[in-house]
């Protein structure tokens, strides 16, 4: 079986970067020339979409970008915008998805053992009424076979007394070809 699924499990399948939006901020717009990496590093940090479009001024790609962020509506006034990483909320999020992922996992283990447990106790059954039958057909085929030998014997006493075979195959049920055998 596998082992117990843990919180902690969900949390290292995640990678968090914590970026100080106010250092790299501070630290780029203090540069004269940006690289490539610290240009898209300010899509975290400017708010403005002014700005963004000087900064990737040539850059088609980006700006692309800042009009699609553009729609979205994700730039606001500077002093109104304000996001930060919510760890209550991601916490939620997390324990929600492992919460779904252990409840999958149960539907599964309890569908498994249920398949198990009712496949052990079909073939439980199967084989006690197999032995049911098999008892009962024996008994049924041995009384048959008891049967036919006390007609064939009650025939050969008959014969032996020299009753007539048509009396015989009346009395025995046997026929007339069966009886011939017997003398």
């Amino acid at each position: 079986m596998d082992k117990n699924l843990l919180i902690e499990d969900i949390y290292n399948n995640y990678v968090i970067y914590d970026i100080n939006l106010e250092y790299l901020k501070k630290e780029l717009y203090n540069k004269d020339k940006l690289t490539k990496k610290e240009k898209k590093l300010l899509l975290f940090v400017e708010t403005n979409k002014e700005k963004l479009k000087e900064i990737f001024e040539g850059d088609k790609k980006m700006k692309e970008t800042v009009e699609d962020l553009s729609a979205l509506r994700f730039f606001k006034a500077d002093e109104e915008f304000y996001e930060s990483y919510d760890h209550e909320e991601f916490e939620k999020i997390v324990n929600e998805e492992a919460l779904e992922i252990a409840k999958e996992k149960a539907m599964k283990e309890g569908h498994d053992i249920g398949f198990q447990q009712g496949k052990q106790e079909g073939l439980e059954q199967g084989i006690e009424q197999g032995i049911e039958q098999g008892i009962e057909q024996g008994i049924e085929q041995g009384l048959n076979q008891g049967i036919e030998k006390n007609k064939i014997e009650v025939a050969r006493k008959s014969i032996s007394k020299g009753i007539d075979i048509n009396t015989i195959s009346e009395i025995t049920g046997l026929s007339l070809e069966d009886i011939q055998k017997l003398k």
